[in-house]
């Protein structure tokens, strides 16, 4: 599966998606810090990548209907989460 990871993301997360077999890119890397959350999320559907985000407005399933789009993951974490955590 194709995932891209939103700002709010450290690019060491890719290396977690990679190594249960995804594929991940990051909006830092690609020079999309700032886009608006309408232009992220075509982006995201053109590349057909699952958007990985800790943005609460991305939540919204009015905006953003499940049914329309690749995926959107939505995570609420603990303030203090090492990448080991999540392993």
């Amino acid at each position: 599966m194709k995932f891209k990871l939103d700002e709010n993301f450290s690019p060491n997360f890719v290396a977690v998606f990679e190594s249960y077999g995804h594929q991940a890119t990051t909006v830092l890397e690609e020079s999309l810090c700032a886009s608006t959350d309408v232009a992220l999320f075509e982006i995201c559907q053109t590349e057909k990548r699952c958007l990985v985000t800790m943005d609460k407005d991305f939540s919204s399933i009015i905006n953003f209907p499940p049914l329309t789009n690749h995926g959107i993951v939505f995570f609420r974490l603990p303030s203090k989460l090492a990448i080991a955590d999540i392993r």
